[in-house]
């Protein structure tokens, strides 16, 4: 009932995939957020096999992901957006991903709440297909080690945005 949840992860490494839900009572931003360690974000490790990390399809609430670092192997995006689904994302680690690191698909967004960190490759960082969003203006990406991106590191297709401007 307007509440802020927040699902505090604790340090370690965990395989599961998430596929994040509508909830009843949302009000706003900011009131569904899921958060690891604010100080060492590579602590707590979302590691998946052939799956995504984290996945919104068709949801109504905005969910705010934090604190983390997410991986893949074999198969799957860190984090994927389909059908007006909203994703507020800060203080990541994004480790190596088979798929890409934050995909948008059908109209949805993802929206950076403050810096970020790269530490591992993927297909590509950022992806927007169809009438997707992507903003991440005036934040600092740390990119560490060398990172390869097969495809690249922002693809933006079929009138979507990428709004990246005042970053370092």
């Amino acid at each position: 009932n307007a509440q802020t949840v927040t699902i505090q992860v604790a340090d370690g490494t965990y395989t599961g995939s998430t596929s994040l839900k509508n909830v009843t009572g949302f009000a706003a931003a900011g009131n569904l957020v899921i958060q690891g360690n604010n100080a060492t974000p590579a602590n707590v490790v979302i590691s998946t096999t052939s799956a995504d990390g984290f996945t919104a399809r068709s949801l109504n609430v905005t969910w705010d992901i934090k604190d983390l670092k997410i991986q893949t192997t074999t198969g799957g995006d860190g984090i994927s957006a389909y059908n007006g689904s909203i994703i507020r994302f800060g203080n990541l680690n994004f480790g190596a991903c088979v798929g890409g690191h934050m995909r948008a698909y059908n109209g949805s967004k993802f929206i950076a709440l403050s810096n970020y960190a790269v530490s591992g490759g993927a297909t590509m960082h950022w992806g927007a297909t169809d009438q997707s969003l992507f903003s991440v203006a005036t934040f600092t990406v740390t990119i560490t080690g060398t990172p390869a991106f097969s495809a690249a590191w922002a693809y933006c297709y079929q009138a979507s945005d990428i709004t990246c401007y005042s970053m370092t």
